[in-house]
């Protein structure tokens, strides 16, 4: 069974203490965690865990967990809990600025009587305690959280916020009672608490936090503007009469009236009327498709002229439009050794920074003690004790997890949300790093060089009869086979022979019919064969046939005519091969069609290296060969005879023709058929992965540098970091990756990337 969770995660060590968890219960089978939208789905055996147990553990683990429904519901909980959030950090900078002005009060002399300066001394601090407990209340969340990890085991990036602030108040809350108690030891100048740091963590890392999910938000977009692509509410056809039912409602086998400028709301087909339909969100090209009856309509594509009746073929949940959605949610899980790494170092990165925070506090306090004999920063501290929790916060507080969390997937979703607008899904993220190094391109043939629609080259007439085309044209019409077009827009026939009868397909070889009492056939030679006399088959000259697609009509007795098919390069293919050409050592054709044809076409496009009468098996051992004389190959088909290729290949592109994304085998889906998008794959996966790379560099040399700096290892020479600072940094340090993943929304694909 496979179940989703909405989980209160925020950091890459959130998401390790989730999957550790998950991990050590058996029957859970596959844990797939997204940081973006805050989701873990696995799947699990039921004879062996309930959704109860799963949720028990999680929330155990001091998560907040509800139960996943769709998409849309996440959404408006997200919106939410953003307006939530919004006003408590609103809140809490109105409350803020008088916090700093009680807690540093010593620094603003003019704003105080001289009379509250030495008989009230202690009131500061009050005012100061009272501020932060609203504040507290506020984010209390931070340390309900933050202690829950801590006492499982699994500190996060909540406990440094929890104990950084804690700390604060704790110190503070010490020198209010020492004041209070005995006001005459003390300056009002140089009383200083630390309940404007507490404050300050506690505001700033929710300011951040805000920001981050205005981040998510914006890079999830595509997502958001997908959905509202599906109609909630569809004109629903029963009994002639129109009634507005709700889209998720919907059946298979249902009808709907879709009017001009409305959005399809599911997938089917169309059973009445004629319009054009706008399909550029599946496949990123803006040319109106014409649609009649039969035709297939997709989800989220327009209606732009005319008033179709449609049949409903897949539920909301299944359709076209949701399978791009969990694809380009999909993508923002990458998994490689980069990423790998990334996640170990996260789950003790916290641990680490608990552990350098402690060693801060005692090293400081020996070094004033023994060393300095007294505080180093005299203008920022007013004793060793002081002093020593001061560096210790400002490592707590400076640290950031949630950079090196982010950096990997928020790239990932803004890249794949480009790609989706382009025509262009993921299936398999790593290949996003694996095809910058890829060197060589092996293509299909049919429907990926050519253009798939064949046509009748050449046909000729064996024997004459008066309305037999009607009976070989009646027999196409009743069939889906590639050949069967070709030979229906030869005839150009619209009628269908009523007279003829007992239609039945003859698996792998053609199609029969009775006709005046006698058996037709439209198929292949092996076929005529077994049915013809000898002299009969003897009028088919073989040799001639060879080397080309045919199809035989005859009946039982008698043979009518043969058709020589062909199949068309696409005018874009010879572009296409020219600059391939260029930007790869080898471009190669396999195909399983004859060497005559696989030879001519190759001839034709310039290409030197094909392969001819390949098998599916035979094209995996073809892609094996050139994997073993060290070649990265990218292997481009339809996804159905290729499929094994595509698989060993190590990175496959596989055509959607528009519709179908359940290319499993494929690692990057083309919705539609023009092969130039594989220039924009290769060239826009260096700009994610060149993006990815910057983000962890910046999230691991800003820990490098800021921590021993916050830590006061460079206090001697007068480079120090105050701990309000360094919560104002590590704000600065997650949005700084947010802002640079959102950087690609700026890409605009060309024309040119050789």
């Amino acid at each position: 069974m496979k179940i989703t969770y909405l989980v209160s995660m925020h950091c890459a060590s959130c998401k390790q203490t989730v999957l550790s968890s998950l991990n050590k219960l058996d029957g859970v089978r596959n844990v797939d965690i997204n940081l973006i939208n805050n989701t873990v789905s696995l799947d699990f055996d039921e004879s062996k865990l309930t959704k109860e147990l799963i949720k028990k553990t999680i929330v155990d683990n001091g998560f907040r967990v509800s139960e996943f429904k769709d998409q849309e519901e996440l959404i408006d909980t997200s919106n939410k809990e953003r307006k939530i959030q919004l006003i408590k950090v609103i809140v809490g900078i109105l409350l803020l600025i008088p916090l700093i002005i009680f807690s540093m009060g010593g620094m603003f002399p003019s704003l105080f009587s001289e009379f509250y300066k030495t008989e009230l001394i202690y009131l500061n601090g009050y005012l100061a305690l009272a501020t932060i407990l609203i504040i507290l209340g506020l984010f209390f969340n931070f340390y309900i959280d933050g202690c829950k990890v801590l006492f499982k085991g699994h500190p996060d990036m909540n406990t440094l916020v929890f104990l950084s602030s804690l700390a604060s108040i704790l110190y503070s809350l010490y020198i209010t009672i020492s004041v209070t108690v005995s006001p005459s030891s003390y300056h009002f100048e140089h009383v200083h608490y630390f309940y404007d740091a507490s404050g300050m963590v506690l505001v700033v890392v929710s300011i951040g936090r805000l920001i981050e999910s205005y981040s998510k938000k914006k890079a999830s977009d595509t997502i958001y503007n997908l959905m509202k692509l599906k109609p909630k509410i569809s004109h629903c056809l029963r009994d002639n009469i129109i009634y507005d039912v709700e889209t998720k409602y919907l059946q298979v086998g249902d009808q709907i009236v879709v009017k001009t400028e409305e959005n399809i709301p599911v997938d089917g087909f169309v059973l009445k009327g004629k319009s054009y339909v706008d399909e550029s969100i599946l496949t990123g090209e803006s040319n109106l498709i014409e649609k009649c009856e039969d035709d297939n309509v997709y989800a989220g594509t327009l209606n732009k002229d005319g008033v179709l009746t449609i049949v409903v073929t897949k539920k909301n949940e299944d359709s076209t439009i949701n399978s791009i959605i969990d694809l380009v949610l999909k993508a923002s899980n990458m998994k490689t050794k980069l990423t790998k790494t990334v996640d170990k170092i996260s789950s003790i990165f916290v641990p680490i920074v608990l552990g350098l925070s402690a060693l801060t506090f005692v090293i400081w306090m020996l070094v004033d003690t023994y060393l300095v004999k007294g505080v180093t920063l005299k203008m920022l501290y007013s004793s060793i004790f002081e002093e020593s929790l001061g560096f210790a916060i400002s490592v707590l507080t400076i640290s950031c997890p949630c950079a090196l969390g982010l950096a990997t997937p928020i790239s990932l979703l803004v890249g794949s949300s480009v790609f989706s607008k382009h025509g262009v899904l993921i299936n398999d993220n790593s290949s996003i790093e694996k095809i910058c190094s890829c060197d060589c391109l092996v293509l299909d043939k049919t429907n990926t060089i050519t253009e798939g629609k064949l046509h009748v080259e050449k046909y000729i007439e064996i024997k004459k009869e008066a309305g037999i085309n009607s009976v070989f044209n009646t027999l196409e019409k009743n069939t889906n086979h590639p050949f069967s077009e070709a030979i229906i827009n030869f005839y150009n026939i619209n009628t269908i022979n009523d007279d003829v009868t007992n239609i039945c397909l003859i698996s792998g070889k053609g199609i029969k019919g009775t006709y005046k009492n006698e058996d037709y056939y439209v198929g292949s030679i092996s076929l005529a064969k077994e049915i013809l006399s000898e002299e009969e088959f003897n009028k088919i000259n073989i040799s001639d046939t060879k080397n080309h697609l045919v199809s035989i009509a005859f009946s039982s007795s008698s043979i009518y005519g043969i058709f020589y098919l062909s199949d068309s390069i696409s005018k874009e293919t010879y572009e296409f091969i020219k600059k391939a050409s260029k930007q790869f050592k080898l471009v190669s054709i396999c195909s399983g069609d004859n060497p005559t044809n696989v030879e001519k076409v190759a001839k034709e496009l310039g290409i030197n290296s094909y392969f001819a009468l390949a098998t599916p098996l035979k094209k995996r051992d073809y892609i094996l060969e050139l994997k073993e004389k060290g070649y990265k190959t990218i292997m481009v088909g339809d996804g159905v005879n290729d499929s094994i290729a595509l698989t060993l290949s190590d990175v496959s592109i596989g055509l959607a023709k528009g519709s179908d994304v359940a290319l499993s085998s494929s690692d990057f889906i083309l919705m539609n058929n023009n092969l130039s998008n594989i220039f924009f794959i290769t060239y826009f996966s260096k700009k994610i992965k060149n993006n990815i790379k910057f983000n962890l560099f910046w999230a691991f040399i800003y820990n490098l540098i800021m921590i021993p700096i916050a830590a006061g290892a460079f206090a001697f020479l007068g480079v120090y970091l105050n701990p309000l600072y360094c919560s104002l940094l590590m704000i600065i340090s997650s949005i700084s990756v947010c802002l640079n993943s959102l950087l690609l929304f700026r890409f605009k694909k060309s024309k040119n990337y050789v």
